[in-house]
């Protein structure tokens, strides 16, 4: 087989496997709405299937977008705090106290340090910049850390709530 035949037959695999995934999609997505139709008929569906579908019926298309928007960021933050959580536990960094505010922007992290451990503090920042890079550009989210020693004395801001360190 010459290059030319090599190039066409991997031309062709490569429609076959995408006409193969968009069939799935489309099986998936079509199966799912079915699913939704008799939820909604029942009353079974849920608040947020019952909003969705009336934002589609309504061809509310800011609300829709909205909708995407939150449900997306619901996904990239757990994303983002999963991320956090394995990036400082693989580091095995030490913090005294660790607390987070989530909102659909942004995550902010408290920790709580032990004194003048400039070790700790740097690996901090660096699993932040990392989570960022990971996330913050595809997404428009940020991870925002406040690092504070036991020094300080400061309470966990009431906003945040606290993660239990096991």
């Amino acid at each position: 087989m010459n290059t030319e035949q090599a190039h066409k037959s991997s031309v062709k695999d490569e429609v076959n496997e995408h006409e193969l995934w968009f069939d799935k999609l489309i099986d998936d997505v079509v199966s799912h709405i079915k699913e939704d139709k008799e939820k909604l008929a029942s009353g079974d569906a849920d608040k947020s299937t019952r909003e969705f579908y009336s934002l589609l019926k309504n061809g509310d298309t800011i609300g829709i977008a909205a909708k995407a928007r939150s449900e997306m960021s619901k996904i990239v933050v757990r994303e983002m705090v999963m991320s956090y959580f394995k990036l400082i536990t693989e580091r095995a960094i030490g913090v005294s106290k660790l607390a987070l505010d989530l909102s659909a922007n942004k995550v902010l992290v408290w920790a709580e340090i032990t004194d003048d451990d400039d070790k700790t503090e740097k690996s901090l920042i660096r699993v932040e910049s990392m989570i960022n890079a990971m996330y913050a550009e595809k997404t428009g989210i940020n991870l925002d850390s406040t690092i504070v020693e036991t020094s300080d004395n400061l309470p966990i801001p009431t906003h945040y709530k606290s993660v239990a360190l096991s």
